[in-house]
């Protein structure tokens, strides 16, 4: 797989968790802003954001490594 290609997927990678991030975010802002939430609905929803949190961290460290190597076969 060329560079550019691996590029692209690591980076498409990053984009889902942190796109699911900000639909979350978003549906508990809103949900508080409405006054209508369940404890339970709300603390799932922190829970996600976190999981995903960790998700975009792999995802960035696996990005670093692909850089590092990448520099190294340049070299």
């Amino acid at each position: 797989m060329k560079e550019h290609e691996q590029l692209n997927k690591i980076l498409h990678q990053l984009n889902q968790p942190l796109t699911a991030i900000s639909n979350y975010a978003h549906a508990g802002r809103t949900m508080l802003n409405n006054c209508d939430f369940d404890r339970e609905l709300l603390l799932g929803l922190f829970e996600k954001i976190s999981d995903q949190a960790a998700r975009s961290t792999i995802i960035s460290k696996e990005l670093r490594e692909y850089c590092d190597s990448f520099r190294k076969t340049q070299a």
